[in-house]
């Protein structure tokens, strides 16, 4: 069963290795730049690799950030996506409580690192966030 589980998730790996690639070409840029350089790179993917229905919603979705994107919006998603983070580990703590003294090993250690998670999401918003100032 292990070896169907990775035959399964190599093929994904392959197609997502020139996501994180191709990603890095959209580095020197900010905002809204950024979002339609990325969205360009996936549709490339897309299209090399047979994905028309993928590629017609990045299509969709880069017109929509040609037209509609500005820098503010961004921010204001931003901030809401940190506030959405810092609320997650709020739960997660109260969760931690419970299991600590419930002494559940197990969920101790899942809730521990749900909030590290959501620390460094909070980092990697902060300093897109940061990028837009």
């Amino acid at each position: 069963m292990f070896r169907n589980s990775i035959k399964m998730l190599l093929p994904l790996s392959f197609l997502l290795l020139p996501l994180t690639v191709s990603a890095s070409n959209c580095s020197g840029k900010i905002g809204c730049e950024r979002k339609a350089c990325e969205i360009e790179r996936k549709m490339v993917i897309a299209k090399e690799n047979g994905h028309h229905g993928m590629f017609n919603g990045l299509s969709d979705a880069l017109a929509r950030v040609n037209d509609y994107c500005t820098n503010d919006d961004l921010k204001e998603e931003l901030i809401a996506e940190i506030e959405e983070s810092q609320s997650e580990i709020i739960d997660y703590r109260a969760e931690l409580n419970e299991a600590t003294s419930d002494k559940e090993e197990d969920k101790i250690l899942k809730y521990q690192r749900k909030i590290e998670e959501e620390k460094m999401n909070i980092k990697k918003l902060e300093e897109e966030l940061s990028q837009l100032q």
